[in-house]
């Protein structure tokens, strides 16, 4: 299995299990010396209709191996279906 695939997976298993809601998809990841930055999209409300479900954005910082999270932060926040707005900072 390529490396970056299995480290996607076990960052969504490892967000999924600590912060108990559902992985929606890896945004981007890179090494960052021998650790792995994810960004990756969380369900943090599921509405009816699904247009209304709030995803959080967040950043995970893993181990070399993908078997610890180091650190974490929500980004963003959005409702399903609207794009992110970013600050002119985090551009």
């Amino acid at each position: 299995m390529n490396e970056l695939v299995k480290i996607n997976e076990m960052a969504s298993s490892l967000m999924k299990d600590t912060l108990k809601k559902e992985s929606l998809g890896i945004i981007s990841a890179k090494q960052v010396g021998k650790n792995w930055q994810i960004n990756i999209e969380m369900l943090e409300r599921r509405a009816v209709p699904s247009s209304q479900d709030l995803i959080g954005e967040y950043e995970v910082v893993i181990t070399e191996g993908g078997n610890k999270i180091l650190s974490y932060r929500r980004l963003n926040t959005r409702r399903r279906g609207v794009p992110y707005t970013h600050s002119e900072e985090e551009k």
